[in-house]
């Protein structure tokens, strides 16, 4: 990833996940992933857009949009605690079936 003030990742999470660890999305293979994308943009400023829940608790701060209008900010923590859309979007993540982590 080149140096920049900002950097913006142009592919989704899910996208990633396959390409660079011959995994299906899981939150075990996204929580890697997310590790790995914050420790080559440390010292950055990262916006990062995804539908993905999974590794959201590694951010320092976290936007929440509905219909192009910010609804809610602040930390996973934060979110989590709130009554808000976060935390709505978190309980139907956890809903969902587990997943296979990796190919084999």
């Amino acid at each position: 990833m080149r140096a920049t003030p900002l950097s913006v990742p142009r592919v989704g999470t899910s996208a990633l996940a396959v390409a660079a660890l011959g995994a299906i999305r899981s939150p075990e293979a996204s929580r890697v992933l997310m590790a790995d994308l914050l420790a080559v943009t440390a010292g950055r400023t990262t916006l990062l857009i995804t539908h993905e829940m999974d590794g959201l608790d590694q951010l320092d701060e976290i936007v929440v949009l509905d219909k192009g209008r910010t609804v809610a900010r602040g930390s996973h923590r934060h979110l989590g605690n709130s009554h808000g859309h976060y935390r709505l979007m978190r309980q139907a993540a956890a809903a969902r079936p587990a997943e296979i982590t990796l190919r084999g």
